[in-house]
């Protein structure tokens, strides 16, 4: 059938997630969509626990991760997001480190990190 089982998607404020989830879900329901957001920059997942989106100071993320912290997710956003996607992964600086390298030495490609 050619459907993925589940989908990453990184992160920050919620536009690519939501249109991915989308897109995902119109074409194949059954596949999973997960988010995947820095620990320290967890607004989506926080906001989502609790379900209404949580307005933060602005962007505190820690080195790795400062380029997807925001300071809140867009109402419209948040109603895709809390519909379609599945699971949050949160993930530390150390994964994200040692995620940058793997693909590195797999493929020679430098990922940004955000």
């Amino acid at each position: 059938s050619g459907r993925p089982d589940g989908v990453f998607v990184s992160v920050g404020g919620g536009s690519l997630l939501a249109g991915v989830a989308s897109v995902l879900k119109s074409t194949w329901p059954a596949t999973k969509v997960i988010a995947v957001e820095p620990r320290s920059a967890d607004l989506l997942s926080r906001s989502l626990m609790v379900g209404t989106r949580i307005t933060d100071g602005g962007p505190a993320g820690e080195k790795a991760a400062e380029g997807v912290a925001v300071g809140q997710i867009g109402p419209e956003v948040f109603r895709i997001c809390d519909a379609l996607v599945d699971e949050v992964m949160l993930v530390d600086e150390r994964e994200i480190a040692a995620a940058v390298r793997d693909v590195f030495l797999d493929t020679r490609a430098v990922l940004e990190p955000a």
